[in-house]
């Protein structure tokens, strides 16, 4: 029955796992902690915002280079018509000159009965000629303005495409950043559901948890001090999906405590407190399945065993009221009554119980009330 316990939960941890796969390679969002997950969705939140804002600005910038290009396609009609008109003036002209050639003043004045047909012929022919001239110049000019039109037209052609597949390019951008998003709000959702399940499953060990501490302390005639009731700081909760809550229980510290040592190294995915609704007893520290669990100090094993939400979990007595558990393992080393030092192995890190992937819960109470760990760990 173990075995199965051990094998549902890795199953499942590498189903999410293939499934988040393709998202970032920067981030693992299955091994990323609740904080690690707000603050990547709201680097996606961001951008999207940017890269749609990207493709807006680019996608207006490729509709006026179209609307510019279609205004130099129309001059540059414009032109070739015009050239087309002089062409045909000066073709005419050619055709002209060729069945009735222009005559030399000589002759001009030879077939004139007198000076002024003469005069009036010279000044008719000088009148021809400065047309031809007017209409070759205008050809040349309609042909350079046909040129300058055409190549500001192709080169906003080419802008314009420039345009458009930037534009392209910022609304992929789009799509990928919005499947992040997608991708993270799914696992961020999934994690507070997960998170909002185990707390609930380990609530209810609280009491069974409780009432075995309370019988190692009348075992061992050890006599709890009169409690302070703890003071609660509460902030303002957000939904789900935009963090989990800062209301946070705060007890005073106590001092006269063992030298604690970390039980494992390694990040701290979910803190001590309020998540999304629900009282988390302890520390998470995300660590791969089958690390070395280390005795936080050294003390006596009360408890080696199977509890519900915890999974496989060990809880050492240290003395004068002080307890160390240590959660969710896959393999139990120390046994029960056995006398363990600081940084002996005591089991396997692992992912029993009600886990959202292998990790090591770890708490520190004082007369069976959870402290925050950080408040001791060096």
């Amino acid at each position: 029955m173990w075995a199965q316990q051990t094998s549902d939960p890795q199953d499942k941890l590498q189903q999410t796992r293939d499934r988040m796969g393709k998202v970032s390679a920067e981030l693992d969002l299955l091994h990323a902690s609740s904080d690690q997950l707000v603050a990547k969705l709201a680097d996606l939140d961001h951008s999207v915002a940017s890269h749609q804002h990207l493709y807006d600005v680019r996608l207006a910038a490729a509709k006026r280079a179209d609307a510019q290009v279609v205004a130099l396609l129309t001059k540059v009609r414009a032109a070739r018509a015009e050239v087309a008109r002089q062409q045909s003036m000066l073709n005419q002209r050619i055709v002209s000159a060729y069945v009735q050639p222009d005559v030399s003043q000589l002759e001009m004045l030879i077939d004139s009965r007198d000076y002024n047909e003469f005069d009036t012929k010279r000044v008719f022919a000088n009148r021809i000629a400065d047309n031809d001239r007017t209409i070759l110049d205008r050809l040349t000019r309609a042909r350079k303005t046909l040129a300058s039109e055409q190549a500001q037209a192709t080169a906003q052609q080419q802008r314009a495409r420039k345009l458009r597949d930037d534009a392209k390019r910022a609304l992929d951008q789009v799509k990928q950043s919005r499947a992040e998003q997608a991708a993270v709000k799914s696992a961020l959702n999934e994690r507070i559901a997960n998170v909002n399940a185990e707390a609930e499953t380990l609530a209810a060990d609280e009491h069974h948890l409780i009432s075995i501490i309370q019988a190692r302390h009348t075992s061992t005639g050890a006599t709890p001090p009169p409690t302070t009731p703890p003071t609660t700081t509460p902030t303002t909760e957000p939904g789900p999906g935009s963090g989990p809550s800062t209301t946070t229980t705060t007890l005073p510290k106590v001092p006269g405590g063992p030298a604690f040592q970390w039980p494992v190294q390694g990040p701290i995915t979910s803190p001590f407190g309020m998540r999304w609704g629900k009282m988390h007893e302890g520390i998470d520290i995300g660590v791969p399945t089958g690390t070395p669990i280390h005795a936080a100090a050294a003390g006596t094993v009360f408890y080696s065993g199977w509890l519900t939400g915890y999974g496989n979990v060990i809880l050492i007595d240290h003395g004068n009221g002080w307890t160390t558990l240590y959660a969710h393992q896959s393999e139990l080393i120390a046994q029960v009554d056995q006398t363990v030092s600081a940084g002996q192995t005591i089991g396997l890190s692992g992912s029993t119980g009600h886990s959202t992937g292998p990790h090591v819960h770890f708490e520190i109470r004082i007369w069976d009330v959870p402290h925050n760990p950080l408040d001791y760990l060096p």
